[in-house]
């Protein structure tokens, strides 16, 4: 079992994938990093964490019924008390559309589904859009978070309401769960706050994105949406 602060990235062994994430360079906000501010013990978080800010998980799906039931899993699982799910698919064929429909019964969770020949891009900005929530957690598919993860990270920003993103380490895993990868990403940042003009140069110093793909980032609402459509 992962540690709380990393999220985990489900990969295939034959098709190793990596995000592209220039929407968060298009964010350009002060982004926060999980490695020493996600230590904190539990009688830290907020006081009103019960009454805690809406957190919009989103997952655009492709063909990805291998994965959904697993990836889903880790999200009914998390322990912070406001989520909503929004699942679009983009034109699957293998039967996640029909998978999907089925978790219309959960009132957390806001279902689309697109026609065929979707492409990715709009796929995911269009379930961007229907997300409601004042965080947003954007996942893959085939991606898993760790325990209390959405607790720790929408604590994070609730603390810091300058911070448009937040951050933390992560773990690659094979389709067999085995550990290929731990603790990845943050090379360059400091621990707690970054300025969005540091937290690029280090991406550009690093020749990589240390960020991390969205599914290891939480979005403060009011910083992605204007740096939506994806592209």
């Amino acid at each position: 079992m992962a540690p709380w602060n990393e999220a985990v990235l489900l990969l295939d062994d034959q098709a190793p994938r990596q995000c592209c994430l220039d929407i968060i360079a298009a964010v350009f906000l002060r982004c926060m990093t999980m490695d020493q501010l996600g230590r904190q013990e539990d009688d830290s978080l907020p006081g009103g964490i019960r009454d805690s800010p809406l957190v919009s998980v989103v997952i655009p799906v492709f063909n990805g019924l291998a994965y959904l039931e697993q990836t889903l899993d880790t999200v009914f699982s998390q322990d912070y008390p406001s989520v909503q799910i929004v699942l679009v698919d983009g034109g699957s064929r293998d039967g996640s559309a029909q998978y999907i429909k089925k978790l219309q019964q959960h009132a957390s969770v806001l279902i689309d589904c697109l026609p065929a020949g979707t492409p990715a891009a709009l796929t995911w900005s269009h379930a961007c859009s229907l997300a409601s929530g004042e965080f947003i957690k954007i996942m893959g598919q085939d991606d898993l978070l760790a325990p209390s993860l959405l607790t720790r990270q929408a604590s994070i920003l609730i603390q810091n309401s300058t911070a448009g993103i937040v951050s933390g380490p992560r773990s690659i895993i094979s389709s067999d769960n085995r550990l290929l990868v731990s603790r990845r990403g943050l090379s360059g940042l400091r621990s707690g706050m970054n300025s969005g003009m540091f937290a690029l140069r280090a991406c550009f110093l690093a020749g990589t994105n240390v960020i991390g793909e969205p599914f290891a980032v939480m979005f403060r609402r009011d910083a992605l949406m204007p740096a939506l459509p994806w592209s």
